[in-house]
């Protein structure tokens, strides 16, 4: 199915931040739609992505967590020129 807006702009953050930890704070400022987002709703929009995206959601290879870190987007990212 297709992504989101939240979805895409957190994506987003992932695809240019390939393999670097991002917390939850950069992510919801990364994915700023409106005001009234709360710490914990990042890992709602985390899990809903990982459903579209990972074969298995319960053991994430492409959005891993990294305790007292963060969350990192495991693959390589080339950007086209």
């Amino acid at each position: 199915s297709s992504l989101t807006k939240g979805e895409y702009a957190l994506l987003r953050a992932f695809v240019d931040a390939p393999g670097r930890p991002l917390s939850r704070e950069h992510l919801m400022r990364a994915t700023r739609l409106h005001e009234d987002v709360f710490d914990r709703s990042i890992d709602v929009q985390i899990l809903r992505l990982r459903r579209k995206l990972e074969q298995d959601p319960r053991e994430p290879t492409l959005i891993v967590t990294q305790r007292g870190a963060g969350y990192v987007f495991t693959p390589s990212v080339e950007h086209a020129r």
